[in-house]
């Protein structure tokens, strides 16, 4: 029950259009890669499916989510179309099987940073690499102060906070760039940036993680 409740409120808020931000992060990142895998953790309604589908074509895309209603009822992925129920922590994905990830506000939600990143690093073949984007600051919900005033104009937002308490703390770290080195994997901080998002009220961490030859 947890689980739907979450589903259905937090996939109201995803079904929303990305912001134009990240389709222009996303745009230069995935500039030629036609043909190549690609792998998106965290993908609840499948809101970039699209965008990857054009860039990598029809057959390349796939999709991780641990919350198995979102994949059985969004219109944009399905088990059966490239979304795959799993945690991040342990992906139910082959070994060097992926040329590149992406992952949009997922690893925050993630209690053990570096058995995600060495499950990142596993399924990536060799030269792979990954797009992550998280949140900065971090917020839980009793730190949003006046701002939990203008969420409540969504009309859901009383159920998502329900939701939120049901499936446990929304964001359970702050992932940043100093974190992800002091996990201490083989993958490699090719590049990293702060960008604005003003349909999120707030700011992000932009990481490229890049795997060895």
């Amino acid at each position: 029950m947890g689980s739907e409740l979450y589903g259905k409120e937090y996939g109201e808020i995803q079904s929303r259009d990305l912001a134009k931000e990240y389709l222009e992060v996303l745009n230069k990142k995935f500039s030629d890669v036609k043909g190549k895998k690609v792998l998106e953790l965290g993908v609840g309604t499948g809101s970039l499916m699209p965008f990857l589908m054009e860039k990598f074509g029809e057959g390349h895309v796939f999709g991780v989510d641990i919350n198995g209603w979102l994949l059985r009822n969004s219109g944009k992925v399905k088990e059966s179309e490239g979304g795959i129920e799993g945690k991040i922590e342990q992906l139910p994905i082959a070994s060097g099987s992926i040329d590149r990830v992406v992952s949009l506000h997922t690893f925050e939600h993630s209690r053990d940073l570096r058995a995600a990143l060495n499950e990142l690093e596993r399924v990536l073949v060799p030269d792979g690499e990954a797009l992550i984007i998280v949140p900065r600051p971090q917020f839980g919900i009793k730190e949003l102060g006046a701002l939990f005033d203008t969420l409540k104009l969504y009309p859901g937002f009383d159920n998502l906070i329900k939701a939120w308490k049901m499936a446990g703390e929304y964001h359970v770290q702050n992932v940043t760039p100093k974190k992800i080195s002091e996990a201490e994997t083989d993958l490699v901080i090719a590049e990293s940036e702060t960008m604005f998002i003003p349909s999120e009220w707030g700011s992000v961490w932009v990481v490229t993680l890049k795997k060895g030859k």
